[in-house]
């Protein structure tokens, strides 16, 4: 999913930045708070005082997910593991 569909939402990456190899925000969510093709425009919930960043095209990919969307998957309740290159 792009990030630009995940506007107003926690959301956590699958995969590792494809140009780089970075493996940030892969464990834990962050709010989306704007994107585009070019950058994305983010807050970290867990730091305190915490003000809005930008992360670089390297990151402006489809290896996004919604955290809560993402939780629902892992519930003990579904039966079966999850791949999330199918979500």
């Amino acid at each position: 999913m792009r990030a630009e569909q995940l506007i107003g939402k926690l959301a956590i990456r699958t995969k590792c930045a494809a140009q780089t190899g970075d493996r940030s925000f892969t464990d834990r969510p962050v709010l989306i708070v704007g994107a585009c093709d070019s950058h994305i425009k983010y807050f970290n919930p867990d730091w305190p005082k915490s003000k809005e960043r930008l992360l670089g095209d390297n990151f402006a990919d489809d290896n996004w997910i919604s955290y809560d969307c993402l939780m629902f998957l892992l519930t003990p309740a579904r039966s079966g593991a999850v791949n999330l290159s199918d979500v």
